[in-house]
């Protein structure tokens, strides 16, 4: 990775493990970092969520923050009294939120709610629900969209790309006849059998669904079931790395998954996306995607860093 470029990183789920989070973005500062996208579940099951979200909102980058699944719990546990609430009480404890609490400095949800620094009742809230991130190639324009669990097939692409926050989130999911998780907060497994056509050629980025576990929550067909990244070494555990689904028979691809269970003990990922990495040889047009990822299951230091490349191809009969 070259000094001189400018990158968007787009970071996976990082579930309260400030360690992985900090070491990740001390690498990435050591490039041209322009941009941070953060795909949600910052919070719950790792020991520290309050320090990882000092350490996103003092980051002098441009910072875009997605709502996940376990901010959605919390905040409508938070917010309970006030909105109609979508979710059953205390299911945000029973999910992890309990160490968020504890990280905060806090004994129950009960002074959370009440103890709260409105900083941090603002950052939550302002979490944004999906977003577009567009790049210019010559005269290719490139949509990456990003969302914490990816989309639901049978709701239109515009209607979900056009809650801007929590409010207008819960607001539309209290609804009678509106289900949570048909959303780009908690969908899973329509989200992954649903037609390639559906999302409109667009290159879907998501977490919410760890890549350990598609096998359990997805129902794969056969031609799904290596990714990309099981080709460079036999040795390598798979399910430890990013999840790129392709369409049948194709090297198209639909969705990148990039939540690798880091809270499991397993990696922490992020994907680099430069406009100077675009490629143009005698078998197509191709920008080069860049892997990072914190493998600290025998401590932090060089070692814990893996670093791997794809060459998505941006030909016309690619997209």
């Amino acid at each position: 990775m070259a000094a001189t470029k400018k990158y968007t990183w787009i970071i996976g789920d990082v579930h309260g493990m400030f360690d992985h989070l900090n070491y990740l973005l001390k690498f990435l500062n050591t490039h041209q970092s322009e941009k941070y996208i953060f795909l949600g579940d910052l919070i719950d099951r790792g020991p520290s969520s309050k320090q990882v979200i000092d350490r996103i909102m003092n980051l002098p980058e441009e910072v875009i923050c997605l709502l996940g699944n376990h901010e959605h719990m919390m905040l409508d546990e938070v917010y309970m009294e006030k909105t109609s609430l979508v979710l059953p009480r205390y299911l945000w404890e029973f999910n992890g939120g309990d160490k968020t609490i504890n990280s905060f400095g806090y004994k129950d949800i009960t002074e959370f709610r009440e103890k709260l620094p409105q900083k941090y009742h603002d950052f939550f809230k302002n979490m944004q629900i999906t977003h577009e991130h567009k790049i210019e190639l010559g005269k290719k324009n490139l949509k990456f969209l990003c969302a914490h669990a990816g989309f639901y097939p049978y709701k239109p692409l515009n209607e979900q790309l056009s809650f801007r926050n929590y409010s207008d989130f819960s607001a539309h999911y209290s609804k009678k006849g509106n289900d949570h998780s048909h959303s780009p907060v908690w969908v899973r497994n329509s989200f992954f059998d649903a037609a390639p056509d559906v999302f409109e050629k667009n290159i879907i980025i998501h977490g919410h669904t760890p890549t350990q576990k598609l096998r359990y929550f997805c129902t794969l067909p056969p031609s799904e079931e290596e990714d990309y990244f099981s080709k460079l070494d036999t040795k390598v555990y798979i399910p430890d790395l990013p999840y790129i689904r392709k369409e049948e028979n194709s090297e198209k691809i639909i969705s990148i998954d990039i939540d690798t269970g880091v809270a499991a003990g397993r990696r922490l990922t992020a994907i680099g996306i430069c406009e100077d990495n675009y490629e143009e040889n005698e078998k197509g047009q191709f920008l080069r995607l860049e892997f990072v990822q914190i493998d600290a299951s025998k401590g932090f230091g060089n070692n814990s860093i893996k670093l791997f490349d794809y060459m998505l191809d941006i030909s016309e009969n690619a997209l």
